[in-house]
């Protein structure tokens, strides 16, 4: 099973470059299955003069996936969508006819 996390969107105030929410989703696969989980996530406030705020124009996606996954609970999204996954395989198994042509 391999699960994919990406940031869709960063809002963000644009005098500060703040970044406040991200949009993410969660990619999983396993062969010719695949399911995916999507949501949003409150950042919580960085104030500029921070030492460890980074401008949005700095920003990868890399960091971004490390801040949403700090804050929700990703092993559980990854568990939800292995088990979709596992379900749809399972089905997909016990498929006893089919339809289509041979040509």
């Amino acid at each position: 099973m391999e699960h994919k996390w990406e940031v869709k969107n960063l809002e963000r105030e644009l005098k500060s470059g703040t970044v406040t929410t991200a949009s993410f989703s969660c990619y999983s696969t396993h062969e010719t299955f695949s399911t995916i989980e999507s949501g949003e996530v409150n950042l919580p406030f960085l104030s500029p003069n921070a030492a460890n705020w980074i401008p949005y124009n700095d920003l990868t996606e890399a960091t971004a996936v490390k801040w949403v996954k700090e804050l929700i609970d990703y092993s559980s999204i990854e568990t939800k969508n292995s088990a979709s996954i596992a379900n749809s395989i399972n089905e997909n198994e016990s498929e006893t006819t089919g339809d289509g042509v041979p040509w």
